[in-house]
């Protein structure tokens, strides 16, 4: 677990240059039913998810019909990492893939946005490995997600997605929240 934890942090700490995850829930819960309304929802589109969540021993909480939220807890740092199955084409099982959501920072209503958080967004993405960073100006959210094939995903690639999504939320809200509290 240590190296697997230093693994990440060197890897975000390399391609990014250089709290509160649970206030903001229903902002969050208003992106993810965004997501939902614009994707394709295969039936049982939680059943991979919290089949290998189990298997894991994660704990976990359904959301709705197509998220359920992990916590992922490390040195005292907690993210809550939202997951759901969608598929590009319906009778296609091979386009079936797991998004994954984690809110990096609420954005004060009151906030200003600029041209160097931007500029900054963009460079993040640039040099991103895995994901992106959005933000979603509906709900004033700053945003990490990510999504993998679900016909390829193995319990170290799902585990590696789980902790990437932690650890990139950690630093990137490091990097963001100095934008946003000057």
């Amino acid at each position: 677990m240590k190296k697997l934890t230093k693994m990440f942090i060197t890897l975000i700490s390399l391609f990014l240059l250089t709290g509160s995850v649970f206030s903001q829930q229903d902002l969050m819960l208003a992106h993810l039913n965004e997501i939902s309304k614009n994707k394709k929802q295969e039936k049982s589109g939680r059943a991979k998810i919290e089949s290998m969540l189990k298997k894991l021993k994660f704990d976990y909480i359904v959301v709705d019909e197509n998220f359920v939220k992990v916590p992922i807890e490390i040195d005292g740092n907690v993210s809550m990492v939202f997951l759901g199955e969608f598929s590009i084409f319906e009778d296609d099982p091979s386009s079936k893939y797991i998004y994954i959501s984690v809110m990096v920072e609420k954005i004060p209503d009151d906030y200003q946005m600029n041209v160097p958080i931007l500029k900054q967004l963009s460079i993040i993405n640039d040099r991103f490995p895995i994901g992106k960073v959005y933000i979603n100006f509906d709900n004033n959210l700053i945003l990490y997600t990510s999504s993998i094939w679900s016909d390829i995903i193995t319990d170290e690639i799902f585990l590696a997605e789980l902790y990437m999504s932690h650890y990139s939320r950690i630093a990137l809200k490091e990097i963001f929240s100095k934008y946003i509290n000057e």
